[in-house]
């Protein structure tokens, strides 16, 4: 993994990696997903801009069957107080990386770009109007569940990598105590960070 990349969010700076966040409690916010993060992540001292590793990796445009254009990645919301509705989830984002089709409002999540299934992808007629002071929406869709469940496993397996990725790092640079750890003390080492998270 590269230690400096450049990154079209920061077009002024080169973004450094970390191994854990430079803030007192440990924790930083990731610019792109609005996610907690505790270690690897791409950082801007001038900026103070901090991306997961992952979510320094997403691609500049997708397609997605919801809509017939290409979703370019767009690092600011072009609304109001920063904030979107998802044309996919109908959840508001806010303070994040968005994909967007810039021709037609069409605005989603990050995350909702990988959803496939007939019931996560919203008609055209229950897209989302703008007007001049504010957006309404024709229709609300609850999936807060699918979505909770769909975050709760996406923090467990961030919360795996980002500390095999420690151990690794630790282990390389000799800053275990011991370097020759088994994998299964690797493992066990996660499997207990996870449990007392």
């Amino acid at each position: 993994m590269p230690r400096r990349i450049t990154h079209p969010a920061d077009g002024t700076h080169t973004l450094t990696l970390l191994t854990a966040p430079v803030y007192p409690e440990g924790v930083f916010r990731c610019d792109a997903c609005g996610r907690k993060g505790k270690g690897f992540c791409f950082h801007c001292k001038e900026c103070q801009l901090d991306i997961h590793v992952h979510c320094a990796v997403l691609p500049l445009s997708v397609a997605h069957r919801a809509h017939h254009h290409p979703l370019t990645l767009t690092f600011r919301s072009p609304y109001k107080k920063n904030s979107f509705c998802c044309d996919i989830c109908k959840g508001i984002g806010l303070n994040q990386w968005l994909y967007r089709c810039a021709l037609c409002s069409f605005d989603v999540h990050l995350d909702c770009t990988s959803k496939d299934s007939e019931a996560d992808c919203v008609s055209p007629s229950t897209r989302r109007v703008h007007t001049a002071n504010s957006q309404q929406y024709y229709t609300a869709v609850s999936s807060f569940g699918s979505r909770l469940m769909r975050h709760g496993v996406e923090g467990l397996v961030e919360g795996i990598t980002q500390q095999a990725g420690q151990s690794l790092v630790q282990a390389v640079l000799g800053g275990s105590s011991s370097t020759t750890d088994s994998s299964s003390d690797i493992t066990s080492t996660i499997v207990n960070t996870m449990l007392n998270s």
